[in-house]
């Protein structure tokens, strides 16, 4: 089988048709938004992308969308200035949902960890359709004053596709 390059990257023709290249990408923030609110918020600074192949990773709403099934894996850290109070949580959402037993998941106690910012990091592994979606979420139970801080990234690639 012939390897080619996409990108600067190493394209495996596996998938045949249109399917032909390993979506990847790697998004960063700009800006660093300041939340007023409680409950769960969706990532919105992960507007600039160091890796974009296939451009599955939608920069105006900061979304993954499948390209077709397979095994994926994802990693997101976020960093939290002046979020100190009560309870925090981070997930990599499927489809949008923010249920934490079937997400990629961690949770940190804002005023334990001190001073006026820390990052949360998490990985998982997940088994999409074509057409499923992938986002970045961040809970706060009770703090009404942080802020999602652009040093930050979130990245993800195709591990294995399937039929």
């Amino acid at each position: 089988m012939p390897i080619t390059l996409y990108n600067n990257f190493i394209e495996r023709p596996q998938w045949g048709g249109d399917n032909t290249t390993i979506p990847a990408f790697m998004a960063y923030g700009s800006g660093s938004p300041n939340i007023t609110s409680t409950g769960w918020h969706t990532v919105t600074n992960f507007n600039q992308v160091r890796i974009n192949v296939g451009n599955h990773w939608n920069t105006t709403n900061d979304i993954f969308t499948a390209p077709f099934a397979g095994i994926y894996v994802f990693g997101y850290n976020q960093r939290l200035d002046s979020a100190d109070t009560d309870y925090f949580r981070i997930i990599i959402s499927y489809n949008d949902t923010t249920t934490v037993d079937n997400n990629a998941h961690s949770i940190v106690q804002g005023g334990s960890v001190g001073g006026s910012y820390h990052t949360m990091s998490v990985t998982g592994l997940y088994n999409l359709n074509a057409g499923d979606t992938i986002r970045a979420k961040i809970f706060s139970n009770a703090d009404t004053n942080w802020y999602m801080q652009y040093e930050s990234q979130f990245w993800g690639h195709l591990v294995s596709s399937r039929n």
